[in-house]
């Protein structure tokens, strides 16, 4: 399983398996096209999320959101985007089951991958938790292995 280091300023962050990772940016997207208010932030967003979850961005996954945002107000807004993505998360119950985890898969050309079974919605949690804390300078840990249970791969 192909991991990625996720890191935000100055080589702080956490390794995550890839696979993961772009699960956890299908459902920053999905809160991100949830909110009708307007984001300044919104199309390079999206354009960075759709980049990294169609499975192109496999071996180089990043996270790039430090090229544009660039002022509190926009720092504001992608909290609000991940805090509604963790309560997404949450109204999903214990796990994520395979039929939604697949059909994320589909949307991928080349390098879909097939979930076996479904998986702890707490694994992606913890990421999108690790993003926020990132997001607002609450994160120190300069190479840090996720403690995801990975035994449903």
């Amino acid at each position: 399983m192909a991991k990625t280091f996720i890191d935000y300023r100055e080589d702080i962050g956490f390794w995550v398996a890839e696979i993961y990772m772009e699960l956890t940016y299908e459902y920053v997207l999905q809160a991100l096209n949830s909110i009708e208010d307007d984001l300044s932030i919104r199309e390079e967003l999206i354009e960075d999320i759709e980049f990294n979850i169609n499975g192109l961005a496999r071996g180089m996954l990043t996270l790039t959101w430090y090229s544009f945002l660039k002022n509190e107000e926009q720092l504001n807004e992608i909290d609000l985007v991940l805090n509604n993505a963790k309560n997404l998360l949450l109204d999903k119950g214990e796990y994520i089951l395979v039929e939604e985890l697949n059909k994320y898969e589909v949307k991928k050309k080349e390098m879909a991958s097939k979930w076996p079974k479904p998986i702890k919605t707490s694994e992606v949690i913890k990421i999108v938790e690790a993003l926020i804390l990132m997001l607002n300078d609450e994160w120190y840990e300069p190479n840090y292995s996720m403690n995801i249970d990975y035994s449903f791969l």
